[in-house]
């Protein structure tokens, strides 16, 4: 991940570190804050509010008009968690227990199974949520932990009464 200085000096992001002033922000559509003081937090809150402007106070999470999940990313599959703001250190934790939990098998069963959705759909056809269930049980997510994507493909279409 990129450093805060780094984006700024990319220019992808305007950093101001410096006290808090009425006016930062104008003209701002998004705003981060992690100013470590409550009264200047509530005050930069009023302004975005006033202004419509998408606040995050990293240590106020009251005060936040958006909340900024952890996420885990494996191809198309997306796994977000937060905490509310209330415990950043715990979400991170999770996070970090996703990303060792959730292998690459996950990525590459997810684009099995849009690929066999994409087909049930053009054929207009669907399938309920116990056959999803049972489609991607752990023996096809062994398939593709195998790399043997062609066996967990078969097996998934048939589970799905597909023609394989």
């Amino acid at each position: 991940m990129r450093s805060r200085v780094q984006l700024a000096q990319a220019g992808r992001i305007r950093l101001v570190e410096r006290l808090y002033r009425p006016g930062d922000l104008d003209g701002a559509a998004l705003v981060f804050t992690a100013l470590g003081d409550p009264h200047a937090t509530a005050a930069v809150a009023d302004e975005a509010r006033r202004l419509g402007v998408w606040l995050n106070a990293a240590d106020d999470p009251a005060h936040c008009s958006f909340i900024l999940p952890a996420v885990v990313r494996r191809g198309p599959l997306t796994v977000a968690v937060a905490s509310g703001g209330a415990t950043p250190a715990l979400t991170r934790a999770l996070r970090e227990h996703l990303e060792t939990a959730l292998g690459p098998e996950w990525g590459a069963l997810a684009e099995l199974a849009a690929e066999a959705r994409r087909e049930l759909r053009a054929s207009g056809r669907a399938a309920d949520g116990d056959t999803w269930k049972r489609a991607l049980a752990s023996d096809v997510r062994a398939l593709v932990a195998e790399r043997r994507l062609d066996d967990a493909r078969r097996e998934l279409r048939a589970r799905l009464a597909m023609p394989v």
